[in-house]
């Protein structure tokens, strides 16, 4: 970096950077910090390794820096800023933030358990000296990759007193009323009915979820998938209300920076208390909180209550233009991002609401809901948390996305089952007839028949494997350790399948020649069975 000017204690530098990848870099931040901070006084590069490090200490916030220059750092793959701001300009002040790139630092600090937001940020000081929270060597202005996403919701919350807890598995531990986690909170139910003492009364989650119900509609909406992430945290007799209401305003709207007045709430029609925080503390003004009778979450008999939604705006031209249209208006203009779930009463058998002593917090925040909003995109499979597999299907097949709306069905099917295949498998679960394997099963049969329909006709999802560790590996390290199996269980499934495809479109052909011979039109039940069967 040749230096720019001086502005104050800082240093700006011109990254002399060209349109193309250059063979290999190392970011030798030892020389960088003294070019920044030449007394060595201390500044933002010191805080945030001391996160990185958990110290305080000066010393040992200096040696992990010098340690981290001396470090070789691989071949980046990245796309060079199209700005370069000369010598007599302030640089990068009123210049638009385009995709930086995701350094090879960054990546290696996360796979060592650094969020990707301090990573990034300590990042884009060592290597492009701007300042505050506008550029992120990540490559989006403000927050908008799902794993950055990911990592300050825990990081907001672990802040706040949580324990953090990794995902747990798709296979619900002594439940047999669930075949497979569908929900941030189902892992702790036991938690919630008091069966079992949780580790902590307050504990934040990103769990990984799959859901089937709505599985004809995968690919045809924006929203609707098999495997999602749930983003959560949760109060087992804890905090209330008046704390996590004010907490979720904050990490949309501060962190990450959601405009306040396109975030509109629900609440249930007699949660006056809610609508106290909201108003009063929060300052959400009257037109933007609803009243709706739906706002209360229950299962049949057990800990049950209010909830509070919060929806963002998306714009009149996303909307039905209906004079009744707003929050939970079906026409997908008002997009719900956050569900508070306030557990204050008890369903008892009669049917009747009893208060409980010890009121608890579940909320659940669909991370693909957030990081559509985040990156402009009109739907989650447009996202960095999907879209590379569609690349992916789109480049086998030969198929361009955005040219046939039928395929563009085709191609997110994929994308949203190829997830759903890895995360499963990963746990431990196999393809069979029954229970989750049939699950399994039929999500991997659906891929395989849309890739049929995209003119697919060999094994294709061992690639689309690849393509989602490379994406949630290091969130995940668990399907990059059976990665291999993954692939082997799958290309056994598959080839079995298309072979059956095969046969079963011989035996078809066979019967509709037969059926044109004799004149008939109808096929008979028996060749029906035969090819179900």
């Amino acid at each position: 970096h040749e230096p720019v000017r001086r502005s104050g204690n800082e240093l700006w530098y011109r990254a002399p950077y060209r349109n193309e990848r250059t063979p290999s870099f190392r970011v030798n931040v030892a020389k960088q910090l003294w070019y920044d901070f030449g007394t060595g006084k201390g500044g933002d590069i010191f805080t945030l390794a001391g996160e990185f490090i958990g110290s305080n200490d000066f010393m040992e916030q200096v040696k992990f820096i010098a340690e981290t220059a001396n470090m070789p750092m691989p071949v980046p793959e990245m796309s060079r800023p199209t700005f370069q701001p000369k010598p007599s300009e302030p640089a990068f002040e009123g210049v638009e933030a385009t995709p930086l790139f995701r350094s090879p630092l960054t990546d290696y600090l996360a796979e060592r358990g650094i969020p990707y937001g301090i990573a990034s940020r300590y990042c884009c000081q060592l290597n492009y000296g701007v300042r505050g929270k506008r550029y992120f060597a990540v490559g989006f202005p403000n927050v908008a990759g799902g794993y950055e996403i990911r990592s300050r919701f825990i990081k907001f919350f672990q802040e706040r007193g949580h324990l953090w807890l990794p995902s747990a598995s798709l296979i619900p531990q002594d439940d047999p009323t669930l075949l497979l986690i569908g929900a941030g909170m189902a892992p702790f139910k036991p938690f919630f009915t008091g069966k079992l003492k949780p580790p902590s009364p307050r504990i934040t989650t990103c769990q990984k979820c799959v859901r089937t119900g709505d599985i004809e509609n995968v690919g045809h909406t924006a929203r609707h998938h098999t495997f999602f992430e749930m983003l959560g945290d949760f109060s087992f007799g804890d905090y209330f209300k008046k704390e996590i209401i004010p907490w979720s305003w904050e990490f949309l709207t501060k962190e990450l920076e959601l405009p306040a007045d396109k975030l509109y709430i629900t609440i249930h029609t007699k949660d006056d208390e809610a609508y106290q925080i909201w108003h009063d503390v929060v300052g959400v003004p009257d037109d933007h909180i609803v009243r709706l009778e739906d706002n209360f979450w229950e299962i049949g008999s057990g800990p049950c209550g209010p909830c509070s939604e919060i929806h963002i705006d998306l714009g009149e031209e996303r909307g039905c233009g209906k004079p009744t249209c707003g929050p939970g208006c079906d026409c997908g203009r008002y997009l719900e991002l956050w569900n508070l779930v306030f557990t204050q009463y008890n369903q008892n058998e009669d049917g009747t609401y009893t208060p409980l002593v010890h009121k608890n917090i579940d909320t659940g925040a669909g991370l693909e809901r957030l990081a559509s909003v985040l990156q402009g995109k009109p739907s989650n499979f447009e996202t960095d948390l999907m879209f590379p597999i569609v690349e992916y299907a789109a480049e086998v097949s030969g198929v361009k996305y955005n040219s046939d709306p039928k395929k563009d069905v085709s191609l997110k099917v994929i994308a949203d089952h190829a997830r759903s295949l890895v995360f499963m498998i990963g746990d431990g679960i196999l393809p069979s007839n029954e229970g989750r394997g049939y699950i399994l099963r039929r999500i991997l049969r659906r891929a395989v028949r849309h890739g049929r329909l995209l003119g697919i006709d060999k094994e294709f999802l061992g690639g689309a494997v690849d393509v989602v560790v490379k994406m949630f590996g290091d969130a995940y390290p668990e399907i990059r350790e059976k990665q291999d199996y993954i692939k082997k269980v799958i290309h056994m499934e598959e080839s079995s399948f298309l072979k059956t495809l095969k046969s079963g479109s011989e035996l078809l052909d066979s019967e509709i020649a037969a059926m044109k011979e004799a004149g008939r039109t109808v096929l008979d039940g028996a060749a029906a069975f035969k090819l179900s069967d």
